[in-house]
């Protein structure tokens, strides 16, 4: 019950991860941390980088909420020290921030990119590789707020800090992969050649054939899935899935996102029956890696839902979208950009089904969830009001849309309490 010995299981832990043993090296970690407690050490400055790491590796492994609460305690330990205003807790900031605009919050995840930039402003660091990452990340949530003037400004000056950095492969790619996104929300040409850029620099790099090559590989094929290259995009997915087996991470977070990709491409291609078979295969692996009950399980649950739908299975969709919608509540994520888009899906569902009246109340719920998670400017919000003005345009007959506008602005409206 030693520093030496905590930090023998944190090494341990560091090789399992390289190996891509992401269980046994949370293991490992956890291992660690006990016997800085044990060891009376639980608030030092080891005890909050060992729980930094296992917040990576819960973030990394899918296992969102517990990764978010091991950040926090993290930060509780700075907090205690007084060391809050350091490039340590900057980093964990950085780190939850990410967590959270991939778990759907944006509005949270841009607070914590603040806070975490304003810290290394503070003490002198903000043109270093660390200032770069937090601002390329805060350009993704930028992103997905629908603010992509805003992000390509962001990453405008995160490019000039890197061009005064030797920045390594990693930190260009990323940069790269961010502009590209900002140009795919607004429509811009030229996104999928940034992405091929991305992979070339990797290629270049010699860090394509790694867990972080296979994790572009995939968004590579969103991207060109998007754009209609469906063969393109399998045979990118098929590159990514090759590389995770020969690294032995064929059973992981990883490959489970690769599945889900994979589904989706099918369903763009009209092959419903494949589409079902990869969010299946998707669904087992989950179970198998204890991912049953996540963010990404309950996003599965919707795509699987957009099958069905698709083939005519209204009924079946419902279920499906009610079950993700019920999951978030479960997890207490029903305040996020997921929660919000598996709303929408029921609530077009029920529209179907004739329930005009719950498909109103879900559309009210799904814009609530998107502006509490900072979408208020996305497409999806846009296309909830829009529904949402039809619906009250049936209800109140001939009244002026100009009127219905106030509702927005906290009128009388049954809805106006709800958003």
């Amino acid at each position: 019950h030693s520093k030496e010995a905590a930090y023998i299981r944190q090494s341990l832990s560091k090789v399992h991860a390289a190996r891509g043993e992401l269980s046994k090296a949370l293991v490992a970690s956890k291992q660690a941390l006990e016997i800085y407690r044990k060891a009376g050490m639980g608030f030092s400055g080891g005890a909050s980088r060992v729980l930094h790491a296992i917040g990576d590796l819960q973030t990394e492994m899918g296992q969102y909420q517990d990764a978010e609460a091991t950040y926090l305690e993290a930060l509780d330990i700075f907090e205690e020290t007084k060391t809050a205003t350091t490039r340590r807790c900057a980093l964990v900031r950085k780190s939850l921030g990410f967590l959270q605009c991939v778990a759907g919050e944006c509005g949270q995840a841009m607070e914590e990119l603040e806070q975490a930039l304003t810290i290394l402003r503070s003490i002198g660091l903000s043109h270093t590789s660390e200032a770069v990452e937090i601002m390329t990340c805060k350009a993704s949530v930028l992103t997905r707020q629908g603010c992509t003037d805003e992000a390509l400004m962001v990453l405008e000056e995160a490019r000039d800090v890197a061009s005064e950095l030797e920045q390594d492969i990693g930190a260009q790619v990323a940069l790269t992969i961010a502009g590209a996104e900002a140009m795919r929300h607004v429509g811009k040409e030229g996104y999928i050649e940034e992405f091929a850029r991305g992979i070339a620099l990797m290629e270049d790099g010699s860090k394509l054939e790694t867990k972080d090559g296979a994790e572009l590989l995939r968004q590579y094929a969103e991207a060109l899935r998007g754009s209609g290259q469906i063969a393109a995009a399998l045979e990118q997915l098929g590159r990514a899935q090759q590389t995770l087996g020969a690294l032995s991470l064929g059973r992981t977070h990883s490959a489970a996102k690769v599945l889900q990709a994979l589904g989706s491409v099918h369903r763009e291609q009209g092959d419903f029956a494949k589409a079902l078979e990869m969010f299946d295969e998707c669904e087992e692996l989950l179970a198998e890696i204890g991912l049953a009950k996540t963010i990404s399980a309950a996003q599965l649950r919707v795509k699987k839902g957009k099958v069905c739908h698709a083939k005519g299975d209204v009924d079946a969709a419902c279920t499906l979208y009610q079950s993700a919608v019920d999951m978030h509540k479960a997890m207490g994520t029903s305040r996020s950009l997921w929660a919000g888009k598996a709303l929408l899906s029921l609530a077009a569902a029920k529209q179907e089904q004739g329930s005009s009246e719950e498909a109103r109340l879900c559309r009210e719920e799904a814009i609530q969830a998107l502006q509490d998670g900072g979408f208020r400017n996305t497409r999806d919000t846009a296309q909830a009001m829009k529904h949402l003005r039809s619906s009250f345009m049936g209800v109140l007959g001939t009244m002026p849309a100009s009127e219905i506008d106030t509702f927005s602005e906290g009128g009388d409206c049954p809805a106006a309490e709800n958003g």
